[in-house]
């Protein structure tokens, strides 16, 4: 994250502590990280 930082790459970094290699047990996090992939996909792939 700090090269991010460094070069001024604009992310955002989600941390899910309960839930190891999936997503399913943090339900309020993962909504916020699908709500970042939805704006991401329309900045960067829509026409």
């Amino acid at each position: 994250m700090e090269a991010l930082e460094e070069n001024g790459v604009d992310y955002r970094y989600f941390e899910l502590p309960h839930s190891g290699h999936g997503l399913q047990n943090d339900d309020k996090i993962y909504e916020q990280y699908m709500l970042a992939v939805e704006e991401y996909l329309d900045r960067y792939m829509s026409e």
